[in-house]
């Protein structure tokens, strides 16, 4: 019987891999469940080890696992506040409610000297459209040396803003810092952009992004009420 198996298995193995044109096809048709997420590279990051070419300083964009170069244009077309607790490289808490419990001890859980804990929050963890890939991403500057980046893009978008002008582009590069006497790291810079240009998805490609964007937001929302709802009055 085992060996029957065997032989089945062996015959029918050309019919599990897809042919060139099938590839092709699938390829061009992306996975809208996952939202790419936009990266700044450090020394240490994983992606740098499976992505030939790929340097610290460089701008990535995960799941479509592109190398955007030293600079990127984005166009911020939405925004939520955004805490995340990563404990042995894993998700263990999360939060979208800066009222919450469970952002509030996020924000006061330091991170490990071995990064073993590792936490992210900001006011700004932004969806923005990279119009030279034509790609919607999540772009999250949690990490301490980010977070002012948040208020930065905030500021200039904002209808009284104080700034030179008001615009939802930017270009961001990145610039390496020291912090202490052997800690450095790439931080993000980012400068507003004034232009006469159309940076903006179409319809259908936001209202896609969007769902995906403030799924999360909606499911804590939804769960915050109904625990309020159980309780005993």
């Amino acid at each position: 019987m085992t060996d029957e198996l065997v032989k089945q298995t062996d015959s029918t193995l050309e019919s599990t891999i897809a042919t060139q044109d099938e590839r092709k096809f699938f390829d061009q048709h992306k996975d809208e469940f996952f939202l790419p997420s936009l990266k700044l590279m450090q020394g240490l990051s994983p992606e740098l080890e499976s992505n030939k070419g790929l340097n610290a300083g460089d701008y990535f964009l995960s799941v479509r696992e592109v190398k955007l170069g030293e600079e990127v244009i984005i166009c911020v077309v939405g925004r939520r506040a955004h805490a995340l607790l990563i404990e042995n490289q894993k998700k263990s808490k999360e939060s979208f409610d800066y009222k919450s419990p469970i952002f509030q001890e996020i924000m006061n859980t330091p991170n490990a000297k071995d990064q073993s804990i590792r936490s992210s929050w900001a006011a700004g963890d932004f969806l923005v459209y990279i119009p030279e890939q034509d790609e919607m991403c999540s772009y999250f500057p949690g990490a301490r040396t980010a977070r002012y980046i948040a208020l930065e893009i905030m500021d200039h978008m904002k209808e009284d803003t104080n700034k030179e002008f008001r615009t939802n582009c930017f270009t961001l590069k990145s610039e390496i810092r020291s912090f202490g006497p052997t800690n450095r790291c790439q931080v993000p810079l980012v400068e507003p952009l004034k232009t006469d240009k159309q940076y903006f998805p179409g319809d259908d490609q936001l209202k896609s992004a969007a769902e995906i964007f403030y799924r999360p937001v909606r499911d804590e929302m939804s769960v915050e009420v109904v625990e309020e709802d159980s309780v005993e009055r």
